[in-house]
């Protein structure tokens, strides 16, 4: 702007026809040397370019790239992208490929407050989250535009190799928010309990028993032997023995119970048997839980429904003893039971002959016309609640 003056050479010359050099571009006055003279100096291997629209996208991505991957505090590097973003939206939005392929290293601040670089996500349902663990994971609501131009997906998406920083402890809030809002809770509990996070407190406190695999229990068992405990004195025994009952005998007595049945009686096992029967032996059916062959002696027929308002005899599960009692816990989680039956009314049928269904960390696998059956008197008693 003060006239012209004499650099070394460098690759930022370039020539355009009225603009003129500033603090990012050196312009070649070309009245003073012209661009086919000074061509013919630096010689082919050197070639002066236009300033054109395109270099001017490429050094505004370059000065946002050198921004992320800069040595500047995180907050600082997050203020100034948001700042591009609001009041400089045109040029940013050029920027939005290479930006994605970023995102991990993009500091942003998180709904706890924090600023963070690494996995992030947005709230899309707008979920009241109040756990510590996952308000690491999706931003604020200021910067959830920003996070959303990039392509950050919904938090409740998440699993739990997606919790990208080292988790110190699970609280019961934490707990609560996972059930209720993440639809892969159970990947994201399972692994929790795994690494030791989940006490036997909580377990039993939000009926996650489910959490506790078969295989666990039994490597405990390998090595015990059955327990054994000698008389050490025959008359201290019964002598205790006769006080307590001479003291707090506890007798039987008749109690009248309300029991919650059908008007008329449902055959539980005749519909369940010509569904899940063993073709090679009549006595045998086929457990739906763990699919193992089983006596019908140690079969139970476990109801879907947890309050059922009506009796069908297809309203029922064919589950060995060990099985059912699986579903009994899992049946008592609210939230496994509401995903079991979400699950079940929104399959799709169409040729298969059987169909998986999740429970929790369980599957029980019904014929598709079992469950077409359920299905149907699931919308049949919707419709006669809303009557």
């Amino acid at each position: 702007s003060d006239g012209y003056s004499y650099v070394e050479f460098n690759n930022n010359i370039y020539t355009h026809p009225s603009k003129i050099s500033d603090d990012e571009f050196l312009v070649l006055e070309t009245k003073v040397l012209s661009y086919e003279k000074c061509q013919e100096i630096l010689g082919p291997s050197c070639r002066i370019n236009e300033l054109s629209p395109e270099v001017y996208e490429a050094r505004y991505r370059k000065n946002i790239e050198d921004l992320i991957n800069s040595h500047r505090p995180a907050e600082e590097t997050a203020t100034t992208l948001l700042k591009e973003f609001r009041f400089n939206f045109d040029e940013f939005k050029k920027c939005k490929p290479s930006l994605m392929g970023l995102i991990d290293e993009i500091p942003m601040e998180m709904a706890s407050g924090d600023y963070n670089r690494g996995n992030k996500y947005i709230n899309a349902n707008d979920y009241i989250i109040e756990s510590p663990i996952m308000k690491e994971m999706y931003v604020s609501d200021k910067y959830r535009p920003l996070a959303e131009f990039l392509g950050c997906t919904d938090v409740s998406d998440i699993y739990y190799s997606d919790i990208d920083y080292d988790i110190s402890e699970v609280t019961d809030t934490d707990i609560e928010d996972i059930l209720g809002y993440f639809k892969h809770y159970i990947d994201i509990l399972s692994e929790m309990f795994t690494d030791g996070l989940i006490s036997e407190e909580q377990i039993e406190k939000y009926d996650l028993q489910f959490l506790i695999n078969d295989e666990d229990l039994e490597e405990d068992d390998e090595d015990e032997e059955f327990p054994g405990k000698r008389v050490s004195n025959a008359y201290l025994l019964k002598k205790h023995i006769m006080n307590q009952f001479v003291n707090n005998p506890n007798p039987y007595i008749k109690k009248k119970r309300i029991v919650w049945e059908p008007t008329s009686e449902v055959n539980k096992s005749t519909y369940t048997t010509a569904m899940y029967g063993s073709k090679n032996n009549d006595n045998k059916c086929f457990c739906q839980m763990c699919k193992k062959r089983v006596n019908k002696t140690y079969i139970e027929r476990n109801d879907i429904q947890k309050k059922p308002k009506y009796g069908w005899e297809q309203m029922y599960l064919c589950l060995c003893l060990n099985c059912s009692k699986d579903y009994i816990y899992l049946r008592n989680n609210q939230t496994v039971w509401k995903n079991f039956i979400d699950e079940i009314k929104n399959t799709v049928i169409t040729d298969q002959d059987t169909i998986d269904i999740n429970i929790g960390n369980r599957t029980i696998t019904f014929t598709a016309t079992h469950l077409a059956e359920v299905q149907e008197i699931i919308k049949i008693e919707a419709k006669d609640e809303s009557i």
